[in-house]
């Protein structure tokens, strides 16, 4: 565990390595931490991708954007966690006009 930053007046960030077992089940739970009345409600965990993930999710975000453009009733998406990221087809719901 290693601290970010110099010291500053709010809090400083920390950087915490995870082994490979521990860090999927602590990220798929993270949710619970937004919905908590604990102190650890304000805390937030991200997921520190290498330059070459970045690079694979950005093809995946360009890939998935070309066909959105063709097609007007569905848009797709990448989702999922940073190490199993898949592009979604989701339906687009049309807003029915007020009478």
């Amino acid at each position: 565990m290693t601290r970010i930053n110099t010291k500053l007046e709010r809090a400083r960030p920390l950087k915490y390595q995870l082994s490979e077992k521990l860090k999927p089940k602590i990220m798929k739970n993270l949710y619970k931490l937004k919905d908590s009345q604990s102190p650890y409600k304000k805390m937030s965990i991200k997921h520190d991708m290498t330059r070459e993930e970045r690079e694979k999710d950005r093809a995946l975000r360009t890939e998935a954007s070309e066909p959105s453009k063709e097609n007007q009733n569905f848009r797709y998406v990448v989702r999922g966690l940073p190490w199993e990221r898949q592009i979604v087809k989701l339906r687009i719901r049309k807003k029915e006009e007020a009478d």
